[in-house]
């Protein structure tokens, strides 16, 4: 199918997700990352966190607020044009009534082709299993809207980092 096409099906599908078992969340998170990585629209982001989210991430480089965590992916795709998440496993707890529980191993891949906050594109790959993402977040209906109200992330910052052009010895 034409790219078009697909990200249309794509939104399409998570205009009202009915999360109401486990296998539903993971249909769910699947297609949103789809969205916001595959399909290079961060927008969908505001659709499903909360304004003031605080994503606590790997060594304290947290972000605060939903324009915070919008800045950081759109900043990551304008490095790697071509990055595509990989979801490989998953692990959903919970139910409708009280919110989902989900945790996540995901792998990025693609090309440092775009400037960075290190500088000008390195041309270097990530490729495989070379940057993983360990997701765990909670999700709970709001005004009967689902909602992330908490994550916490962790990702190979350092492989990131390396592959964009920064330091390699940064102390923590």
């Amino acid at each position: 199918k034409p790219i078009e096409i697909l990200v249309q099906e794509t939104l399409d599908k998570l205009a009202d997700p009915k999360l109401e078992c486990a296998a539903d969340v993971k249909d769910f998170y699947r297609t949103w990352m789809d969205a916001v990585w595959n399909y290079q629209c961060p927008s969908m982001l505001f659709d499903f966190y909360t304004k003031d989210i605080h994503v606590y991430r790997e060594n304290g480089d947290d972000c605060v607020g939903i324009f915070a965590v919008v800045k950081e992916v759109a900043a990551i795709q304008a490095a790697f044009p071509d990055m595509k998440i990989r979801v490989a496993s998953m692990v959903v707890n919970g139910d409708p009534e009280n919110g989902y529980q989900v945790w996540a191993r995901t792998y990025f891949n693609g090309t440092n082709l775009g400037y960075s906050k290190y500088g000008p594109p390195t041309g270097k790959k990530l490729e495989g299993d070379l940057c993983m993402n360990l997701d765990m977040l909670k999700l709970e209906q709001i005004g009967g809207k689902w909602q992330v109200v908490q994550e916490s992330l962790m990702r190979s910052a350092r492989i990131l980092r390396e592959v964009m052009g920064g330091p390699h010895n940064i102390k923590v």
